[in-house]
């Protein structure tokens, strides 16, 4: 831009220049050539206006190269601009976009820590139902065991040996407390595998609780055999259950 400048100041200085030399001439001329005394008189402004008129010619065309100058600072002055503005709105975009890829990474990373540990849940649940049903189809063997009819005493029946011994306390707590997250957990045939499971024991529970009321009372005995044959069925269903988590 300073370079500019200058340019046109030399043009400026090389026109005025050129007008004084123009001016001049005629002056040196005159003492070259000898006087024409019959000269007719000039006509005003017929010669002497001609440097004039070239000096404002050429300073017409130095105007004019200054407005172009100035014109191309302009255009530069705006390119300038536009670059630098073109260079913010690309510097702005590639920190959004920056800004946005941490925080898909972020999220990627959170959603995989939360599947992982939806996963670790789900393992859980599984693990703790099934390990309760091992531990209930075991206390189920045992209780077949110990109601077994040819181990009974000889001083007593075999609806009134049933009738007297207590009915185990199956384990419940990993059913009830995990059973609204079966739906992640387990398939639709565990799920209603596992419900008639527990269901079966509460079932086998009111059995034995009705078999022990109505041996409690004489004159109801008639209708012992009744809850006793329904326990006794019972019993050997669940016997013949197998764990639907193994």
């Amino acid at each position: 831009m300073l370079g500019r400048h200058l340019v046109a100041v030399a043009l400026v200085c090389a026109t005025s220049f050129v007008g004084a030399a123009h001016s001049a001439a005629p002056e040196g001329g005159a003492t070259a050539a000898p006087p024409t005394p019959a000269a007719a008189p000039e006509a005003p402004g017929a010669r002497r206006d001609a440097p004039a008129g070239f000096g404002d010619a050429v300073s017409a065309k130095v105007d004019e190269l200054a407005e172009k100058i100035a014109a191309v600072e302009l255009r530069s002055a705006s390119s300038d601009a536009v670059f630098g503005l073109l260079g913010a709105s690309f510097g702005a975009l590639v920190g959004a976009g920056i800004s946005l890829l941490v925080l898909w990474r972020t999220n990627r990373f959170a959603r995989l820590r939360d599947e992982q540990a939806e996963q670790l849940r789900q393992q859980a649940v599984r693990t703790l139902v099934k390990a309760e049903i091992d531990l209930n189809l075991q206390m189920l063997r045992d209780e077949a065991a110990l109601i077994d009819l040819d181990n009974r005493p000889d001083d007593m029946s075999g609806i009134e040996w049933v009738a007297s011994q207590p009915c185990p306390e199956w384990s419940t707590v990993a059913f009830m407390q995990t059973v609204g997250q079966f739906h992640a957990a387990l398939t639709d045939a565990q799920i209603r595998s596992v419900q008639a499971f527990y269901g079966s024991l509460r079932s086998y529970s009111t059995a034995r609780a009705n078999l022990s009321a109505v041996f409690a009372r004489p004159q109801s005995y008639k209708y012992v055999s009744v809850p006793y044959d329904k326990a006794d069925a019972m019993l050997a269903e669940l016997l013949r259950t197998r764990n639907p988590l193994a």
